[in-house]
C-alpha cells in the first residue's frame, strides 16, 4: 500500500503543480498587460515592475489553487482508469479510501498552504502593491508626458516631440486652460524631470510662456533661459487618490475588529471578507473530495466515466458560483456566511463519507454507477 499510495501521490503532485503553473502563468501575463504601460510610462525600473508582478502571485495562487487541485484529480484518477490501474487495483481488494489516500493528503497540504497564504502573505503583498502604485501617484510629473503624443489630464495637455539618451523631454509643449480668466502656453526645447525632496519638478530649458486673458483677450509672452514648473504652481496638479487601506490588504484581526469609526455597512463588509477567508481555503477539501468519489465509485466504463467527469464539472462549477455569491450580498451577512460555510464544507464530508463507507448501509453507491 505505501507504494502504491506513493504512486497515486507523484502523478498528483505533478499534475497539481503544472496545472496551478499553467493557469497562475495566464492569470499573471493578464496582469503584466494591465500594469505594464502604466508603470514602464511612470520611469519604474524592469526590477521593480517584476517585483510588483512577484506580489500579485500569492492572490492569484489563492484562487487558481482550488481549481487547479479539481483538475488534477479529475485528470489523474481519469488516466489510471483509462489505463485499467483503478480496475486491477481494486480486483486486488484496494478499497475507495486507500485509493483516496494519496489525494487526502494534498488535500491536508494545501489547505494549509491556502490558509497562511490568505491570512499572512496576501494582506501583506497587497499593502506592499498599494504602496507602490501610490508613490507613482504621488508623484504627478510621471507619466504625464507620452513621447510623440498628446497628454490630456483634466484641462491641461503636455507634449513632448520624442527623448534623449539621458532621458530628457525634447520639443516640449505644455497647454493649461484650467484657470477661468487665463490661458496658459508653454514652449521649450528641452524638459528635464528633477526628483527633490519637496517634490518633482520639470525644468524647462530655452522656451517661453504665453498667457492670454480670457475677458480681455490681451496676450503676452515671456522668453527664459531656464523655468522651473512644480505642483505648487498648480500647472501640473493632477487629481490625488485617497490612499485608503482597502480589506484585501487587512489582516484578520483588523477585519473582526476595526478601530476608528467606521460605518456600520463597512464593518458588515469587513465580516464578509473576513469569513471569505476562511472559507477559500475549505473549497479546496470540498472539490478534491467530491472528484475523487465520483472518480473511483460506481461501475468503470468509459460512457459513465465522462458523464461522471461533466457532472461533478458541473456541480463544483455551481458550488464556487453559490460560495461566491454569499459573500457579495449585503443583506442577511450572517445567513449568508452560514451558508457560505455549509457549501464549503458538506459536500466534502459527504464525498468523504462515501469514500470510507459510512453510507453504505443506506445503499446509496449503487445509485452512482
Amino acid at each position: 500500500m505505501k507504494k502504491l499510495t506513493r504512486y497515486i501521490l507523484e502523478q498528483l503532485s505533478f499534475a497539481v503543480l503544472a496545472v496551478t503553473l499553467m493557469l497562475t502563468s495566464i492569470i499573471w501575463f493578464v496582469f503584466m498587460l494591465r500594469y505594464l504601460e502604466r508603470i514602464a510610462s511612470e520611469g519604474m525600473s524592469f526590477e521593480g515592475f517584476l517585483f510588483i508582478l512577484l506580489n500579485f502571485l500569492p492572490s492569484v495562487f489563492v484562487i487558481i489553487c482550488p481549481i487547479a487541485f479539481f483538475i488534477s484529480i479529475l485528470f489523474v484518477y481519469n488516466k489510471l482508469l483509462a489505463d485499467h490501474e483503478l480496475m486491477v487495483m481494486q480486483a486486488a481488494g484496494v478499497s475507495p479510501w486507500q485509493l483516496a489516500r494519496p489525494a487526502s493528503v494534498l488535500i491536508v497540504v494545501f489547505t494549509g498552504i491556502l490558509y497562511f497564504f490568505t491570512l499572512h502573505v496576501v494582506p501583506f503583498s497587497t499593502k506592499y502593491c498599494r504602496e507602490v502604485l501610490s508613490s507613482l501617484d504621488s508623484h504627478p510629473l510621471l507619466g504625464l508626458v507620452s513621447v510623440g503624443q498628446f497628454n490630456t489630464f483634466g484641462q491641461r495637455t503636455i507634449y513632448a516631440h520624442h527623448q534623449d539618451s539621458q532621458g530628457n523631454f525634447l520639443g516640449v509643449l505644455l497647454y493649461d486652460n484650467s484657470q477661468p480668466d487665463k490661458t496658459v502656453i508653454l514652449m521649450a526645447e528641452k524638459g528635464i524631470l528633477l526628483n527633490e525632496p519637496e517634490g518633482q519638478k520639470l525644468l524647462l530649458v530655452n522656451g517661453n510662456r504665453q498667457e492670454t486673458l480670457n475677458q480681455t483677450g490681451k496676450s503676452g509672452i515671456l522668453y527664459f533661459s531656464q523655468y522651473v514648473l512644480s505642483a505648487k504652481e498648480g500647472l501640473l496638479n493632477t487629481p490625488q487618490k485617497t490612499s485608503q487601506r482597502s480589506t484585501e490588504e487587512r489582516s484578520l484581526r483588523e477585519l473582526f475588529t476595526p478601530q476608528g469609526q467606521i460605518p456600520s455597512s463597512k464593518r458588515w463588509k469587513f465580516f464578509l471578507v473576513a469569513h471569505q477567508r476562511l472559507v477559500s481555503p475549505l473549497i479546496v477539501s470540498a472539490f478534491g473530495f467530491m472528484g475523487v468519489s465520483f472518480m473511483v465509485l460506481g461501475h468503470f466504463n468509459r460512457r459513465g466515466r465522462i458523464g461522471k467527469i461533466v457532472g461533478v464539472s458541473l456541480l463544483a462549477t455551481l458550488l464556487q458560483i453559490c460560495i461566491i455569491a454569499c459573500f457579495q450580498v449585503n443583506t442577511y451577512p450572517v445567513l449568508m456566511v452560514t451558508l457560505a460555510y455549509f457549501l464549503a464544507v458538506v459536500p466534502g464530508v459527504v464525498s468523504f463519507c462515501f469514500l470510507t463507507g459510512s453510507f453504505h448501509r443506506w445503499n446509496l453507491l449503487g445509485r452512482w454507477s
